[in-house]
């Protein structure tokens, strides 16, 4: 493989000044303006391999690799072209055709509504053409005419009366008027138009969907109903074209007892007599539920798309052969709307991601060229946005691939592989740890030499990336951990004023909402090595015998932690009137400041955990992501390009749509996200309320909030380990108070002693 070469010399030299410069018009590539860095960026025609780095650069029109049996021609975001006219966009439909995608939208101006298409040619042509002149009332579904590149229309009328009908046209590719007829009043009987195609003999075909359950209708040209099933199900069946130009339906097959979908089916309704005629069962085992869609490739063939890409085979799902894989084109696609295959063996598909619908026209590779793939080792917890991320790089740089494969946490293989020098390129710490491991990652302060960058992000976020002074990791999101209280007229307090506060109170039903004995003590009195309670590095040695520990002890056990598992914003009472005198929260989103500002409206107060020069709110990024330090100089390159991708504006507002996403390292997105929010939601009771929120007020915050954190620091894992266990025999009741300290102080010490 080309990663596995010795590159040395002249040609390494080369390759590094090419990456240097395809890094920079990366992050030049604009994100301010919508997402026009990201949708018009593009590689040139390449080589295939990393010799040409520069090449891959943000370009005009997107190049696909040619990795697989299918290279994408033409790849492209399929939203509504907006009029002059102010107004809410609506999409009403989709179409796809053999050379063309069209969307179907609504335009809400006051007064009135405006029906129109937009077309895209899969040779990039754009048109718009406004529907006014058919005298359209209310547009329920629209289109295909298979194989005409005509469109059916089916619109609401209303004939003055209070009765209403519905009226169906069809026009040719010209939006020529080809015909129309009305049904009668009060058809369908029940239910309304979910979707609508017409075949190649000129009969429509019609879904609708009611609370019990959908209809597929078929009608010839002038309207008579030709026939007609009902199935008993809530779940949308799919109007599918087939490649002899005739309509199938794709729906789920769910079991009679369970009403649980197990599989698929592919049928036609026989007009003359409504029966059913099978075309193909989807298997159970390769059913994906809103991911897969199935159509036929020729009478013994499937054509169908899942989560992994797109497979042809037998009509039992055996023998499958994958034409294209996503991830390897840089696509992560949420559903697919609409898959056909055209006579010159082309495949045309609309598929959704996190940006909307997109239009992809495939075609058989003529030549295949390599391109270069790196791994990266990822937590399930992470997966969802390194999908997003390695998507888009890879639409960037049509010829690097970052191959995603989630790993258990303390994978014994992942490390046995690192300690040896193999393994993945880019590591998610999460599995492995960070600090403990410098020996095994690159440093990484490249990644952020770049022209104005540093200022762009909340460098405080990326500290955790650190090790001493040198970055070996990337972090993307971040979120504050801090104490609030309503009743402390305080606005600072270090350990002892801390203690000081629990003293004056002797009534506190809670002192904080800890969910037990140690996570008070770990919580409030430990903040790394240099900053807790009981413990000096500098001078070796430990207060664990003090009268302050003591009283520690004694808060801690008086804990009434079953009460404490039930607080969330039911604190706020206990808060104001002083029954609790603290709250430990973790603002993981704008929306958890908002919650509590909503609650407890003045009072609230961001008071910090005590700390021994003051309070202090913590800043908690996510787990570096690392690149392994033996990995080839050339697998390093790309990885270093990655992670500056993520850096991007379009890659975190992607990222942030992620469930697992917090706050963003970029100071744009982040301050996006603040202003983003609107309201709130909280239960009162067995309801969910919804408040409006302060944006000015929560941004205020949260600004504040922000300059005065710090990042976080944790104690040395083996140190955290040993005041831990001695903890756990004391509150068990396995030792006496005295025994504890007196095993505290001597371990703890000789752990000082030998770091020394």
């Amino acid at each position: 493989m080309e990663g596995d070469k010795d590159i040395t010399g002249g040609s390494m030299k080369k390759r590094f000044i090419y990456l240097f410069l395809a890094a920079l018009l990366l992050l030049c590539s604009g994100c301010h303006n919508g997402s026009h860095g990201e949708k018009d960026s593009a590689g040139k025609e390449e080589s295939g391999t990393p010799e040409t780095v520069d090449e891959q650069a943000a370009g005009e029109v997107w190049q696909d690799n040619t990795l697989d049996l299918y290279t994408g021609q033409f790849n492209r975001p399929l939203k509504p072209v907006q009029s002059e006219e102010d107004g809410e966009i609506r999409t009403l439909d989709y179409a796809l055709e053999a050379s063309r995608a069209t969307v179907f939208v609504r335009q809400l101006i006051p007064g009135e509504s405006q029906d129109s298409l937009n077309i895209v040619t899969r040779d990039g042509e754009w048109s718009s053409r406004n529907l006014k002149e058919y005298d359209l009332n209310l547009l329920e579904s629209a289109g295909k005419i298979c194989g005409s590149g005509g469109y059916v229309l089916v619109d609401l009328q209303f004939d003055g009366e209070g009765s209403s009908f519905y009226r169906f046209l069809t026009v040719d590719e010209n939006l020529k008027v080809t015909g129309s007829f009305d049904m009668e009043e009060g058809w369908p009987e029940e239910g309304s138009p979910r979707g609508v195609m017409a075949d190649g003999l000129g009969n429509i075909h019609l879904v609708t969907m009611s609370f019990s359950g959908w209809k597929y209708y078929v009608l010839d040209s002038q309207g008579e109903i030709l026939a007609e099933v009902t199935e008993p199900s809530y779940d949308d069946p799919v109007l599918v074209s087939l490649y002899d130009g005739s309509i199938a339906l794709y729906s789920h097959v769910e079991e009679e007892d369970t009403g649980q979908a197990t599989g698929g089916l592919l049928w036609k309704a026989d007009p003359a007599s409504g029966k059913k005629e099978i075309l193909g069962n989807v298997p159970a085992d390769i059913w994906v539920w809103d991911m897969l869609y199935f159509t036929l490739w020729d009478e013994h063939t499937f054509l169908y798309a899942d989560k992994e890409g797109l497979y042809r085979g037998d009509l039992t799902g055996g023998n499958p052969e994958l034409l294209y894989e996503w991830v390897r084109h840089g696509m992560q696609p949420q559903s697919i709307e609409d898959l056909q295959v055209g006579e010159d063996q082309s495949i045309s598909l609309l598929y959704k991601d996190v940006d909307g619908m997109n239009y992809l026209y495939l075609e058989p590779t003529a030549e295949q060229r390599e391109i270069h793939e790196i791994t990266m080792a990822v937590s399930s917890g992470q997966m969802g946005k390194y999908k997003v991320y390695a998507a888009r790089f890879t639409k960037m740089y049509p010829n690097y691939v970052v191959r995603l494969e989630e790993t258990e946490y303390n994978d014994t293989r992942l490390m046995t592989e690192l300690i040896a020098g193999k393994g993945p390129v880019l590591i998610d710490t999460f599995l492995t740890g960070f600090t403990q491991h410098e020996e095994l990652w690159e440093p990484l302060d490249q990644v952020l030499e770049q022209d104005g960058l540093p200022d762009e992000l909340i460098l405080k976020a990326l500290e955790r990336g650190k090790i001493g002074e040198t970055l070996y990791g990337i972090v993307d999101d971040w979120y504050i951990e801090t104490v609030i209280t309503a009743s402390v007229d305080r606005d600072d307090w270090d350990y002892d004023g801390f203690l000081e506060e629990i003293a004056a109170r002797p009534r506190l039903d809670n002192i904080c909402n800890a969910r037990d004995s140690i996570s008070f003590i770990s919580s409030f009195f430990i903040h790394g090595l240099n900053d807790n309670y009981m413990v000096d590095p500098g001078e070796g040695v430990t207060y664990f015998d003090s009268d302050g520990f003591r009283r520690i002890l004694h808060y801690a056990g008086e804990l009434d932690n079953e009460d404490n598992r039930g607080y969330g914003l039911e604190a706020a009472g206990a808060l104001k009137d002083g029954s609790m005198l603290c709250y430990e929260v973790s603002l993981l989103n704008p929306e958890d400041l908002g919650q509590w500002q909503t609650q407890l409206g003045d009072s609230l107060k961001l008071i910090g955990y005590p700390g021994r020069d003051g309070a202090h709110h913590y800043i908690v990024s996510s787990e570096p992501v690392a690149v392994r330090a033996k990995a080839p100089e050339e697998d390093k390159q790309i990885a270093r390009l990655f992670l500056q991708s993520i850096l991007t504006y379009d890659s975190q507002c992607a990222g942030a749509l992620d469930i697992g996403f917090h706050m963003s390292v970029r100071k744009d997105v982040f301050e996006e996200q603040l202003m983003e929010m609107t309201f709130t939601s909280f239960y009162e009771g067995f309801d969910i309320l919804k408040a409006m929120i302060d944006r000015e007020r929560m941004k205020e915050d949260y600004m504040a909030l922000l300059e005065q954190a710090v990042p976080v620091s944790y104690l040395p894992r083996e140190l955290l380990d040993i005041i831990t266990e001695e903890l756990e025999n004391y509150f068990s009741g396995v030792i006496t108070e005295e025994q504890a300290i007196d095993h505290l102080k001597n371990r703890v010490e000789l752990y000082l002693m030998e770091q020394k």
